[in-house]
């Protein structure tokens, strides 16, 4: 077996592939969303490489960023052998690591992480949780706070929030936060994304939204609020909304979360999440 660079006479068969376990690889999909239409990314920006199995079928995929992402989807992982890693090694090694991050379903990206030469910086496992069929929710929220759906005129409104939220989930040991490129992520999300805020007369407490949209997932993370409006129903109401709209689009949630964080595992769960699988993000060089 071996890799190939896929072309677009190859899109259907990725997305085929991507489309049988996108909970997993929502932002594999997304990539190869424009305009609302699939179609692979130009290849000065990313490719995606593939392989096939012993029945000539597409068996597993990478979308490969010049910037250093990469995201697995590689659903066979027992049709894997030393020499198709030996052959992803070979294509891993003609990029650069400096600064790479790989991230998707643990098993896929422990199997990239084989083919890589020297241990990542740092890694962060979390639960994959899915819900399939999410509801609207029957309680209201309460009446103390409202929501609405973030523009991105809220981008300096909300920023404090999201670097609060960047510093206790997501930010790595011994590193420090550039609040330039936090601000810059942040619009690009509420430009691309479905983002709610929660607020009292204007103040926001709390957010919410997706990080990523697929083929038929919308991946939410970014649950955030203010530490002394925690345990009164904030995450729950926003989370509440997210899945009115994803019930009245047809759409799947899916997301991540540490599993040390009980409370946020504990209303997921209580919203009819399950879990799906286990996820991971390894970071090189970092």
């Amino acid at each position: 077996m071996r890799w190939y660079t896929a072309r677009e006479r190859q899109l259907e068969e990725i997305t085929t592939m991507l489309r049988s376990r996108e909970w997993s690889c929502v932002s594999f999909s997304e990539r190869l969303l424009h305009g609302g239409r699939p179609s692979l990314p130009p290849r000065v920006r990313e490719r995606v490489i593939y392989y096939r199995d012993s029945d000539a079928q597409m068996a597993g995929a990478i979308l490969q960023s010049f910037t250093g992402v990469y995201l697995p989807c590689l659903p066979r992982p027992e049709r894997w052998d030393r020499q198709l890693t030996a052959r992803l090694a070979d294509r891993l090694r003609r990029g650069s690591l400096s600064n790479a991050m790989v991230m998707g379903a643990e098993d896929d990206v422990r199997l990239v992480e084989s083919a890589i030469a020297s241990r990542p910086a740092h890694a962060v496992d979390y639960l994959l949780l899915l819900c399939e069929q999410p509801l609207p929710a029957t309680r209201t929220a309460p009446d103390w706070f409202q929501i609405r759906r973030a523009e991105e005129s809220d981008c300096r409104l909300l920023a404090p929030l999201q670097l609060s939220y960047e510093e206790e989930e997501v930010l790595l040991p011994g590193r420090s936060l550039n609040a330039a490129a936090t601000l810059r992520g942040l619009r690009t999300r509420l430009r691309t994304q479905e983002v709610y805020l929660a607020h009292i007369n204007g103040q926001p407490i709390g957010m919410a939204g997706t990080n990523a949209r697929g083929f038929d997932y919308d991946q939410i993370g970014g649950v955030f609020t203010v530490g002394r409006y925690r345990n009164r129903g904030v995450s729950r109401a926003l989370m509440a909304r997210l899945a009115r709209s994803a019930a009245c689009a047809g759409r799947r949630l899916c997301l991540f979360v540490k599993p040390s964080n009980a409370a946020a595992i504990r209303i997921y769960q209580q919203m009819g999440f399950v879990r799906r699988d286990d996820f991971r993000i390894t970071y090189y060089n970092q």
